[in-house]
């Protein structure tokens, strides 16, 4: 049984100022696709 864990990452705006970042909870399974939605949706 693989376990999953949640990671919690930061996504920072580069060259913004002030900076804008978002946290966004990932589970540790996530394909690099699904890594892309969440970026965008969260920095929308």
């Amino acid at each position: 049984m693989v376990k999953t864990v949640l990671h919690i990452v930061r996504i920072t705006l580069r060259d913004s100022e002030p900076p804008i970042w978002r946290r966004a909870p990932v589970s540790s399974d996530i394909t690099p696709r699904q890594l892309h939605e969440v970026i965008q949706i969260a920095m929308a």
